[in-house]
C-alpha cells in the first residue's frame, strides 16, 4: 500500500484528499512514510467546520494541522462548544493561516478577544469570506476603527457578514472587490455613509434595528438582491422612496410589522412596474395593524396576471378569527407558516389562502392534544421534525394516521394524562430517526406521573432536556434510560446534586445545567471540579449566576 500511495502524484493525492473528513484524513495518512507525510503537510485545502463538534476530535485536528493547510474555517462559542475560539487560538496560530479563504466566527462575546482576532487577520491576501455574527457585546469607536483598518488590508474580501453596523461607520476607503454584505443589526443613520463605500455592492442583507427607513438615500447602482429584516414599523411610503434607488434590483425580500397599506397588491405592482422594471423574484411576510381588510380582498389584488404569469408569485394571508381581517400577508410556500395544533384550535388566527394552498404540507412542528379526531383530516402531515404531545394518551395507530413518523426528529411531551411506558416505548419505536427528547421529570423520573420500565433502554436518544428540576436520585435513571446521550440540558436546585451527571454519562459532548436559583459557588471552585473529575480540563466551559455550559474533555 505504502509504495502504491509513494507512486501517485501529488497533485492526484491532493484530489483524493478533497473527500476526506480532515479527523479521517490524518487517521488514514499521517506517519504513514516520509513521502507521504511531505505530500499530506503540502496540502492546502483543509476545511474546518467544528459546529458541534467533539472535544476529542477537535483537538486531535488541532495537534495535527498546519495552519497553512487551512482554508475554511468555522469556530463558535455557542453554548454547544463555549470558548472553542479561544482554545483554537491556543493550538493554532490564526497569524499563520495564510491560505485561508474563508472565516466565520460566532457567539464572540468578549471585545478584548475579538480586537485580538483582528490584529491576526491583518493582510490575509487570500481571505475571501469573512462572518463574524451572533456576538453580545457593543462595538465602541476603537474597536470599529480596528474593523476598518483590517478591511481594507484584505484585499481579495468578497463576503463580509458583521454583526453590528457599527463596525462600519468608520469606513473612509472603498471596499472595492466586497460584493456581498449582511449586517444582522443595523441603524439607517449609519447605513447611506456605509453603502457609498462598498460601490461594487450586489448582495445585501440587512435587519433594521434603529433608526428611520425614511433617510436612507443611497444604495449602489450595481445591487441585485436586498433582503430587508426590520424591527422598525414600516410605512409603504418608505419603501417608495428607498426602493426606485435600486433599479437594477432582480431579487427583493421584506421581512416587517408595518402599516396596512403594504397589504395592498395593485400599490406593489405599480412600484415594481415603474421602479423596479428587472425584479424577477419577490418574497414578503409583514405583520399588519388593526385593519377591515378580508382575506379576498387582499389576495385578489395578487391574483393578475403579473403577479401569476410574470412575477410567478403566491400570496396567503393570516385572518384574524374576530375581526376576519387579514393581519399578516407572506409569500408561499416561502414563508408558510411551520407551526400547526391538532386539533386546530380557535386560537385567534388562521391561514387563508385563494388557491387552497396545502399549508398541512409544509409545517414542520406539530402540537397534539387530542389524537381522537384523527378520522377528521383527509391527509396526513409528512413533513413533521418536531412533535409535541400534551393532553390525552395519544394512541400509536391514531398518531400514524395523522402524520408521518419517520420525519420526527424531536419529540417533545408536555402534560399528559396517564402516559404509560408501553404508549412512550411505542413512540419511540415507530420513529426511528427521533433522537432529541424533552421531557417533564418528577423526583422518580416518572413522565407525568407514570414511571419507565425499568428494563427500557433508549440509545436512539442523543439529545435529551427535562425541564422540572431534578434531583441526585434522578441521575442513575437518566444515564440508565439514556446511555448514549451526547447533549444534555438539565434544572437542579444544587450544585452537587446535578453535578455527576457529568461524569455518568459517557457519551456526553457537552451539557447545559441550570439551578433553580443564583450560586453562590465561586468560579474557582466549579473549574477544580471540573478538572479534577476529568470533565473539562482545558477551560472550555462557561460559568456564571445559574448557568454552566460545559463542552467535554
Amino acid at each position: 500500500m505504502v509504495c502504491a500511495l509513494n507512486k501517485f502524484p501529488c497533485e492526484l493525492l491532493h484530489c483524493i484528499f478533497d473527500y476526506f473528513h480532515p479527523a479521517d484524513l490524518f487517521y488514514s495518512f499521517n506517519e504513514i512514510n516520509p513521502e507521504i507525510d511531505e505530500i499530506l503537510h503540502s496540502y492546502q485545502r483543509i476545511r474546518l467546520n467544528f459546529k458541534s463538534t467533539r472535544k476529542s476530535e477537535f483537538l486531535f485536528i488541532c495537534e495535527n494541522v498546519l495552519a497553512e493547510q487551512i482554508q475554511f474555517l468555522f469556530l463558535s462559542n455557542q453554548y454547544e462548544t463555549p470558548n472553542q475560539i479561544q482554545s483554537f487560538l491556543a493550538l493554532v496560530p490564526l497569524i499563520k493561516c495564510v491560505h485561508l479563504r474563508h472565516l466565520t466566527l460566532s457567539h464572540l462575546d468578549d471585545p478584548k478577544l475579538f480586537g485580538l482576532i483582528l490584529s491576526y487577520l491583518e493582510e490575509h491576501s487570500q481571505l475571501r469570506f469573512l462572518a463574524i455574527k451572533n456576538c453580545s457585546f457593543g462595538l465602541n469607536q476603537r474597536i470599529g476603527r480596528q474593523i476598518v483598518d483590517v478591511l481594507i488590508t484584505l484585499s481579495s474580501l468578497k463576503h463580509l457578514t458583521l454583526f453590528d453596523s457599527r463596525g462600519l461607520k468608520n469606513l473612509c476607503q472603498s471596499l472595492m472587490k466586497l460584493t456581498h454584505l449582511t449586517i444582522e443589526s443595523c441603524d439607517t443613520t449609519d447605513l447611506s455613509r456605509i453603502l457609498r463605500f462598498v460601490p461594487n455592492l450586489t448582495h445585501f442583507n440587512v435587519c433594521f434595528s434603529s433608526g428611520q427607513m425614511s433617510i436612507i438615500d443611497y444604495f449602489p447602482s450595481r445591487l441585485k438582491s436586498l433582503q430587508i429584516k426590520s424591527k422598525l414599523w414600516i410605512l409603504f411610503e418608505d419603501l417608495e422612496n428607498v426602493l426606485p434607488l435600486v433599479p437594477s434590483l432582480q431579487s427583493f425580500l421584506l421581512e416587517t410589522n408595518g402599516d396596512h397599506s403594504l397589504l395592498n397588491g395593485q400599490r406593489w405592482e405599480t412600484l415594481i412596474k415603474e421602479k423596479l422594471q428587472n425584479l424577477k423574484e419577490f418574497h414578503i411576510d409583514i405583520s399588519v395593524d388593526e385593519n377591515t381588510m378580508s382575506g379576498d380582498e387582499v389576495l385578489n389584488l395578487f391574483q393578475n396576471s403579473f403577479w401569476i404569469n410574470e412575477k410567478h408569485c403566491e400570496m396567503g394571508c393570516l385572518i384574524s378569527s374576530s375581526s376576519q381581517s387579514c393581519v399578516r400577508i407572506f409569500s408561499l410556500p416561502s414563508f408558510s407558516p411551520r407551526h400547526h395544533w391538532f386539533p386546530s384550535l380557535n386560537l385567534g388566527f388562521y391561514e387563508y389562502s385563494l388557491s387552497s394552498f396545502p399549508f398541512d404540507q409544509h409545517y414542520k412542528e406539530l402540537n397534539i392534544f387530542d389524537c381522537s379526531q384523527h378520522n377528521s383530516i383527509s391527509s396526513c402531515f409528512p413533513q413533521i421534525e418536531t412533535l409535541i404531545l400534551q393532553g390525552s394518551t395519544p394512541q400509536i395507530d391514531a398518531l400514524q394516521s395523522i402524520m408521518n413518523l419517520f420525519s420526527v426528529k424531536h419529540l417533545k411531551i408536555e402534560s399528559i394524562d396517564d402516559l404509560s411506558s408501553a404508549a412512550f416505548d411505542e413512540i419511540l419505536y415507530s420513529a426511528p430517526n427521533l433522537n432529541e427528547l424533552t421531557l417533564k421529570s418528577s423526583t422518580s423520573l416518572k413522565l407525568n406521573g407514570c414511571r419507565l420500565s425499568e428494563n427500557v433502554i433508549y440509545e436512539q436518544i442523543k439529545c435529551l432536556t427535562i425541564t422540572n428540576i431534578v434531583d441526585r436520585n434522578d441521575l442513575d435513571e437518566i444515564s440508565r434510560i439514556f446511555p448514549k446521550v451526547e447533549r444534555i440540558t438539565l434544572c437542579g436546585k444544587e450544585r452537587d446534586e446535578i453535578l455527576p451527571i457529568l461524569t455518568q454519562l459517557q457519551c456526553l459532548v457537552s451539557a447545559t445545567i441550570q439551578w433553580s436559583h443564583p450560586m453562590k459557588t465561586p468560579k474557582e471552585i466549579i473549574d477544580k471540579y471540573l478538572q479534577q473529575n476529568h470533565i473539562c480540563s482545558d477551560g472550555t466551559y462557561y460559568f456564571q449566576w445559574n448557568q454552566l455550559y460545559v463542552w467535554m474533555d
